[in-house]
Order: C-alpha cells, then structure tokens, then sequence
C-alpha cells in the first residue's frame, strides 16, 4: 500500500528541577521547559511478506519543518529529511512488535543522526 501523509506535531514538555545520585540539582539539556512544532510530509509504503502472513514491511521518506522550538541551541537548522524502513509483526488483534532502522538527516549538512527501535504495542 502506497500512502502520501502530512501531520503538524507539537511537543511541549515541562519539567521540575531535581537532585540527582550525586546530590546536585539538575535539568533537562534544554531548561525546564521544552517545545517543538513541525510540519511533517512523506510518502509510506507497506507491504506484507505474503498474503495472510503477519509479517509486513514497510518504509517512509518524509521531510520535516520545524517552524517552532526552543531546543535548536547551538544548532539552528530546522529542515530535516528522515527515512525509515522496518519489519512489523502482528501478534493478535491490537498486539504487534515492530523494529525499524530511521536516519535522520538536517538539509544544512550540519547534523545527522541514525537509530533503531524495538517496539511493542497493545491496543485496549
């Protein structure tokens, strides 16, 4: 299945200052508070292995703008292309694990970053 997608993300998070093992007070790398918006638009694809298995894969390209955020200290540059690939096992109805390799990479060449994730989800 091929799908175009367009999602606008916001993220505000705020956190209280605490004493951590070493006794010292501390917070979060960017303050007690942290924002993010982006705009979000790409192309998925997902395909499963063969027909009736519970084994798909998928994949997206998608390019991001974040147009406000506070955590572009030191490095301001806001556009990002990601790409993501991945394997999806259905377990039952609303249980699945799905691992998925995303890079990440900013348009000004400032900055890249790559991950792979291990998730499990049930619905209730």
């Amino acid at each position: 299945m091929l799908r175009w997608t367009t999602s606008l993300q916001m993220l505000d998070n705020r956190y209280e200052q605490f004493t951590d093992s070493l006794g010292r007070q501390t917070s979060e790398p960017f303050g007690r508070h942290e924002r993010l918006s982006l705009l979000r638009s790409g192309v998925n694809v997902s395909r499963s292995f063969r027909e009736g298995s519970d084994w798909s894969m998928f994949g997206e390209l998608a390019y991001d703008y974040q147009f406000d955020t506070n955590m572009a200290f030191p490095i301001d540059d806001r556009s990002v292309v990601t790409g993501t690939v991945g394997i999806v096992r259905q377990l039952a109805r609303g249980k699945r694990v799905q691992v998925f390799y995303d890079y990440y990479h900013h348009t000004r060449d400032r900055r890249s970053r790559r991950n792979i994730s291990l998730i499990g989800v049930i619905d209730f």
